[in-house]
């Protein structure tokens, strides 16, 4: 098992791992993260971005990831439909993109 905190470190090194948007990094949006008995839904986007709201900032396709609280793995949802979607289906069969 473990802890939101730790959850959201996992994500927080996923997206370091990523080429970052010259002069900017991507952050966790603690705001919007979704939590649900089976863990967590993470979003994550420009820091600029969140600051500014300038369209120049703004970051095409960053997936929502949710993270397993019974075992820590790291799944990658979608961008093509509404979160609830990928929630509804990850809740149904395991896999958000089943």
């Amino acid at each position: 098992m473990i802890t939101e905190f730790e959850a959201k470190v996992k994500i927080e090194d996923e997206i370091a791992s990523y080429p970052q948007p010259e002069g900017d990094r991507y952050i966790v949006l603690d705001e919007s993260t979704i939590s649900r008995e089976w863990g967590w839904v993470f979003f994550y986007t420009s820091e600029m971005w969140h600051k500014t709201g300038e369209l120049s900032y703004a970051v095409a396709g960053n997936a929502p990831f949710i993270v397993e609280k019974s075992t820590g793995n790291v799944i990658v949802t979608g961008t093509a439909e509404p979160i609830e979607n990928y929630i509804k289906r990850y809740e149904a069969t395991g896999s958000p993109n089943a």
